[in-house]
């Protein structure tokens, strides 16, 4: 059963594999590979399903959708209790960093970019009125993109790392907020 820690987390999954080319997710159940998104590659890891990063992409979009019109839904035929693991590698043009932000080369230039799944007007928000991070919403995935144009500006590359470590904060609140704490 999909739940939406799952959900969420595909989701931003999507939005990465969509926007970093070359890039290949991996999606095991108790070790056994379940299925492969991404470009065909020499040795890659066989899997009982395949598909392209569109067609990944499309269904993750559509699991949201039905999600949010309180379906339940399973994930590829599994009963929901085996452990999940997903393994994400970007192209060789991309690095991931550790604050969440990845590192994309096309040529002699270099972009940056996180996904949230924090709504746009909640990611401004988070911002000064002067940031270089510019915004893109992937509304099929539910999805914010947070990115700069220049990798290698200093300034900006430390914005987008904030900013990227501030949407996990509220995205952790957030799923902290339905829960109630008894006190003793």
């Amino acid at each position: 059963m999909l739940n939406d820690r799952i959900l969420a987390c595909l989701r931003r999954t999507a939005a990465l594999l969509h926007c970093i080319p070359d890039s290949v997710l991996v999606i095991s159940a108790d070790g056994r590979a379940v299925l492969r998104a991404g470009p065909d590659a020499p040795g890659a890891t066989t899997a009982a399903m395949r598909t392209s990063t569109c067609g990944f992409r499309s269904a993750v979009a559509r699991a949201w959708s039905l999600h949010r019109d309180r379906h339940r839904l399973s994930f590829l035929h599994l009963s929901g209790n085996e452990h999940l693991h997903l393994r994400f590698v970007t192209g060789l043009a991309a690095d991931p960093e550790p604050d969440g932000v990845f590192r994309i080369r096309f040529g002699a230039e270099q972009i940056a970019l996180f996904a949230t799944t924090l709504e746009l007007d909640t990611v401004r928000e988070l911002t000064g009125p002067h940031t270089p991070v510019e915004f893109h919403e992937d509304r099929a995935l539910g999805i914010t993109i947070g990115h700069i144009h220049d990798a290698t500006d200093t300034f900006a590359r430390r914005a987008l790392g904030d900013l990227a470590a501030c949407c996990v904060v509220e995205e952790l609140v957030a799923d902290l907020n339905p829960l109630t704490v008894d006190h003793f």
